[in-house]
């Protein structure tokens, strides 16, 4: 039920049902979510090496190097900590080491977990793992500031593991992904079938 605005106390105040404030906290996250990565797009270029093993295995490592010289040592401490957070949150066991704490900043995130067991995940505007089927999965990379891609600079490498054999893992257009690195563009969709 909707509070009528001569029901409200006399405070001057103005007051808004539920579903209007739902629908404005909605929205505001999603203009957020929209706009950090073009804020950070020019922010970073990162390099992802990733092993998906045939029953679902990932290990992972990403190093991002910090190119925005303005942006404080604690804005990237509060970033890659949320970062983090986001993926533990979907089943990674991930780890954040610093590997420069001076201009231009540098990081690495090491982590793992089983493609079948990570949540449905949207961990950042950057990566989106969902099941698409029986044993089949879906990978979206992406990277920020489409409209200025030459900021941004991201590559990923699917290893091939030494020990057991891969996850089928193909590009958008059907050529195998696995031994490859791949700049990503704007973003890039990856299918992974495994046992």
């Amino acid at each position: 039920m909707a509070i009528r605005v001569e029901d409200a106390p006399k405070t001057g105040a103005y007051v808004m049902d539920r579903p209007k404030r739902r629908l404005i906290r909605t929205v505001l996250i999603r203009v957020c979510l929209i706009l950090l990565p073009i804020c950070l797009g020019g922010c970073w270029d990162e390099t992802d090496h990733v092993t998906i093993k045939r029953n679902g295995d990932i290990d992972f490592k990403s190093t991002f190097v910090i190119t925005e010289t303005s942006m404080p040592k604690a804005d990237v401490d509060k970033i890659s900590d949320d970062f983090v957070n986001d993926f533990r949150k979907a089943g990674f066991k991930i780890e954040k080491k610093w590997l420069s704490e001076s201009k231009p900043f540098k990081l690495e995130f090491s982590g793992s977990a089983n493609i079948k067991t990570v949540r449905n995940m949207q961990a950042t505007d950057f990566y989106t793992v969902k099941s698409v089927g029986n044993s089949t999965y879906s990978l979206r990379l992406a990277k920020g500031n489409p409209s200025n891609p030459t900021e941004f600079s991201r590559t990923v490498t699917f290893v091939q593991p030494t020990s057991a054999q891969s996850a089928d893992i193909t590009t958008q257009d059907g050529k195998s992904a696995v031994g490859q690195t791949i700049k990503i563009p704007t973003e890039q969709l990856f299918m992974i079938r495994v046992d």
